[in-house]
């Protein structure tokens, strides 16, 4: 009894010590195929997207718009502030939002002390040649020359400043954007180019607006990580070809063909100038002109309504060309933009502008009789107090509906219809570049778009 017990005991010893020198391997689970480039690509692939809805977007504006008109145009810094907002905060990269941290106050200080600068620079001449006793011509055209070449070239100078401002305002995950390089230096290259494109005849824009994006992407910085732009001009060159070449052949054809009759009217306006030419002379006159160059005048008004419409189409096709040349590090955009969706939203925009100055000029006309009583001019005939209302309402009209147009109908359909689409259709690929940015010690400037804003 006892030997079958001590038998069982060292059995029991050997047991646990065969599990606990038990060094087995474990079973291997079986080993996964390693990603390709493409499957790697594809995880690391961020996309844009946009998150706002048109409803909120009709608030916003309906709101600018009316405190535009109330405030006669003073509101629209902290217009631009509320939209900027909506759509950085809707604006979303891998599923994480801009943020836009401007202020209008920026916006109003950098508009006043601009306007300070610019005010004696342009009025101080033309005072001079006001109050000068007599002036010769060429000293008039050389300055009317002078601050037209000035005014130029300050536009590019704020446009520039437009951009470092805003970038300078833009964060995304704690990230701050920052424009880099001389606006001075970006107006003298934008006025050498636009001089070779001026001696041209236009062929060189192109290469213009090539020079201009390679600047301004050359100089932008997220975080630390430096932007790049490698597209050459020569990729925009046959687009622009189309919008260049094909309203000039369409006018000069219908010109060819109707050459006769704009001979006559050429030859025609000395007569018409005559002193000799009374009224009902001129009215006969340029009636027949008229006439015989409606078909001229129809294909006239077709080509220029060709080339705006190819000129957006091409804008768009070179906005998408940027994006797919421009890398942020090693990360690269890809863009599949298509300019007919977005002419789309430039012809519905123009048709509820005229829809809109229709009904504009439908409620003047109601509201004409009230006008007329309350300035007393009921003793004219109906025809002639028409016309005398006229130097009120037609400024009303047309303030009205510039105000309502830009910055209601423009915003709702055309910069909400691009930049949903333009989010939609966009992609950055190597995501883990951007991801690895850091801060940018950069000082951002202190105030806002101030040149631009005096001049527009």
């Amino acid at each position: 009894m006892v030997e079958r017990k001590q038998r069982r005991s060292q059995a029991t010893r050997r047991h646990d010590l065969e599990d606990f020198t038990d060094v087995r391997p474990a079973p291997v689970a079986a080993e996964q195929p390693a990603a390709t480039p493409e499957q790697s690509a594809e995880q690391t692939t961020a996309e844009f997207s946009f998150t706002g809805r048109r409803g909120e977007l009709v608030k916003i504006a309906l709101v600018n718009s009316l405190a535009n008109l109330l405030t006669l145009g003073l509101y629209r810094f902290w217009a631009k502030t509320r939209l900027r907002r909506y759509f950085w905060s809707n604006i979303r990269i891998a599923n994480e939002p801009l943020e836009y941290t401007g202020s209008a106050m920026e916006l109003l200080t950098g508009f006043l002390v601009m306007l300070a600068i610019l005010v004696p620079v342009f009025a101080v001449p033309q005072g001079a040649l006001f109050f000068a006793k007599s002036t010769p011509d060429w000293i008039t055209s050389g300055l009317g020359f002078f601050c037209g070449f000035a005014l130029l070239a300050l536009f590019q100078y704020g446009f520039y400043r437009i951009w470092r401002y805003r970038f300078s305002r833009t964060n995304w995950r704690g990230i701050g954007f920052r424009q880099s390089g001389s606006a001075w230096a970006y107006m003298g290259m934008t006025l050498g180019w636009l001089l070779v494109s001026i001696t041209t005849l236009g062929l060189a824009y192109p290469w213009l607006r090539n020079a201009q994006w390679k600047y301004r992407m050359n100089n932008l910085y997220v975080g630390q990580v430096k932007a790049g732009y490698t597209g050459k001009a020569t990729g925009l060159f046959k687009k622009w070809l189309i919008v260049y070449v094909l309203p000039v052949v369409i006018v000069g054809t219908a010109a060819f063909i109707n050459s006769g009759p704009l001979i006559e009217f050429i030859e025609g306006i000395d007569q018409l100038l005559a002193p000799e030419s009374t009224r009902e002379n001129i009215r006969q006159v340029m009636l027949e002109f008229i006439t015989e160059l409606l078909p001229f005048l129809f294909v006239l008004l077709a080509a220029v309504l060709f080339f705006f419409a190819a000129l957006v189409l091409y804008r768009i096709f070179e906005l998408g060309f940027v994006f797919n040349h421009t890398h942020l590090g090693n990360a690269t955009f890809t863009a599949t933009l298509k300019p007919a969706t977005v002419l789309g939203f430039y012809i519905l925009m123009i048709l509820c502008s005229l829809i809109l100055f229709c009904l504009l000029v439908l409620m003047a006309a109601f509201a004409a009789p009230t006008l007329i009583e309350a300035l007393g001019e009921t003793d004219a005939s109906l025809t002639q107090q028409y016309i005398r209302l006229v130097p009120y309402l037609a400024p009303l009209l047309i303030f009205t509906w510039y105000f309502v147009s830009s910055s209601l109908i423009s915003v709702i359909i055309i910069h909400f219809g691009t930049v949903r689409h333009i989010c939609a259709r966009l992609r950055l690929k190597n995501m883990v570049a951007l991801e690895q940015s850091t801060r940018s010690p950069n000082q951002p400037p202190q105030f806002g778009e101030g040149l631009a804003d005096a001049l527009v």
